[in-house]
């Protein structure tokens, strides 16, 4: 197994992986970081399917052309292997409390990509990548509820407020799997 690390910072993949399975990337070259590259150009220097599990915690908020991110990510991840990716929730403290973050997310804004998703069958030529929702949650404690269409239901009012009025910090978590 190969796991990509987008965006490493200083922090691990809180995944079960050797490091020798791990290939870490940053655009700061610090001392641990095997591939020192800008995301932002495309196509990244990889060969089509060269990694099991991508781990994209904290990096496409800052990226510019967040579709294109995605469809690259896909194109450099094994079929069956996993997209593993976290991003701040629009309007949360995850959000709007680093000045460098680009864009803000929603339940539902990856639906182009997941191939149940209405977003993806409505809009087809969107992308050519497809995936399947393993699994979706909020600051990795409250879990989304999925339909059968893999449309993500809304967060409830309750938890919706709680993000708005910062009383969480709005991190979503989606694990994707690349069926192709």
């Amino acid at each position: 197994m190969r796991l990509l690390h987008l965006g490493a910072g200083n922090r691990p993949p809180s995944v079960d992986f050797q490091p020798s399975e791990i290939t870490s990337n940053d655009l700061a070259p610090l001392p641990h970081i095997d591939w020192c590259y800008d995301l932002n150009i495309l196509p990244w220097p990889i060969p089509d399917c060269s990694y099991d599990y991508i781990y994209a915690h904290d990096i496409l908020e800052h990226l510019d052309k967040t579709h294109l991110i995605i469809d690259e990510m896909i194109r450099v991840c094994s079929t069956g292997g996993v997209l593993d990716i976290q991003v701040p929730m629009a309007g949360s403290l995850a959000h709007v409390t680093d000045v460098t973050h680009m864009r803000g997310f929603a339940e539902n804004s990856f639906g182009h990509f997941i191939r149940n998703h209405p977003y993806c069958k409505g809009q087809p030529y969107f992308s050519s990548h497809r995936l399947d929702l393993i699994s979706a949650t909020l600051d990795n404690n409250y879990t989304l509820e999925v339909t059968e269409s893999g449309f993500i239901n809304p967060l409830p009012p309750n938890v919706r407020l709680s993000i708005l009025t910062h009383q969480v910090i709005g991190n979503l978590r989606f694990k994707l799997c690349v069926v192709r």
